[in-house]
This record gives C-alpha cells, sequence and structure tokens, in this order.
C-alpha cells in the first residue's frame, strides 16, 4: 500500500484527498481480487463469472458472454468449469423454460474476508447518511458505473446480439 495511504489529521478533507483514496481503495480491492482468485484456484474470467452473479439476477449464458467478451462456446467453457466446482448451476428460466439462467450453486463463494470488510465499512458510511445523500451517492455510482461501462463498449461496429434468445 503507498505511504501517502491515509486521510491527513486535518479536518479539512480536499478533493484530491478523496480522490486518491478513492484509487487506493480501487487498488486494494484489485489486490484483495487477487488474492481471493488465487485462493480458489480460479483464473480471471472465471472470477469475473461468479462476480457478475453477486450483481446481476438472474444472469444469461449470453449476457456473461457478453460481460466476460467470450463467444458462446468461451462462456459455455466457464460455465462448465464453474458447475463442475458446484459454483454456479444452470436452471430453466421462470417465465421461458426454453430460456437457461445461471445462479449461485452448492458451493458458491460468498462473499468474505476484504469484500466483506468493504461491505460493513459501506453500510457504516451509508448509515450516517441522511436520505437525501444516500440518494446523492447511490446517483453518483449509478452515474459512475454507467459512465465506466459505456467506455469498455467497443468504439465501433455493431451492437452486440442477443445469443441467449430463445430459437424460433
Amino acid at each position: 500500500m503507498p505511504e501517502n495511504s491515509q486521510v491527513p489529521p486535518d479536518p479539512q478533507v480536499s478533493t484530491g484527498d478523496l480522490f486518491r483514496l478513492v484509487q487506493q481503495l480501487c487498488l486494494s480491492y484489485d489486490l484483495a481480487q487477487n488474492r481471493y482468485r488465487s485462493q480458489l484456484e480460479l483464473n480471471d474470467s472465471d472470477l469475473r463469472a461468479l462476480n457478475l452473479l453477486r450483481t446481476v439476477d438472474p444472469v444469461s449464458p449470453g449476457t456473461l458472454g457478453r460481460y466476460l467478451g467470450l463467444s458462446s462456446a468461451g462462456s459455455t467453457t466457464v460455465l462448465d468449469r464453474l458447475e463442475s466446482r458446484g459454483f454456479v448451476s444452470r436452471h430453466a428460466h421462470g417465465a421461458d423454460r426454453r430460456r437457461t439462467v445461471i445462479g449461485p450453486g452448492a458451493n458458491y463463494p460468498h462473499c468474505t474476508g476484504p469484500g466483506l470488510a468493504l461491505l460493513r465499512n459501506l453500510h457504516r458510511l451509508c448509515e450516517q447518511l441522511d436520505e437525501p445523500g444516500r440518494v446523492r451517492v447511490a446517483d453518483l455510482l449509478r452515474q459512475a458505473s454507467e459512465e465506466l461501462a459505456a467506455s469498455s463498449l467497443p468504439a465501433a461496429g455493431p451492437a452486440p446480439t442477443q445469443t441467449d434468445e430463445p430459437a424460433k
């Protein structure tokens, strides 16, 4: 961790201080994810797939493939690996049995360690905010997520197609 990872003791915290702390949080999170991936003996795509399950419900194989930047065959390979270890399970979509959705399996690694500590700290922070403050933070996080997601899309070319639609 960088030496300047602490907020200065001065009660005044500048925007630059907050920016550095957010950058350090991202770096620390990345390092924790690397350790977590190693502990679970997963490759990057497999861990990213599990993390997608933490945030999107339900997840279709097509959504997973687009998120990971994989072909249908590539996402099937990831799912096969994760399913063989009991991390995920595939089942029929509730409204359309022709579609498949992915959910946590019997051995799904729930959030633990540093990830859980991060969630607890965020929970404590949110408890200190009034409702308008929580709404502003939620809007900020939504906007930042949308902008990051948009910046990761291909610059040109056709939009991704739905590969998880039922055959006609």
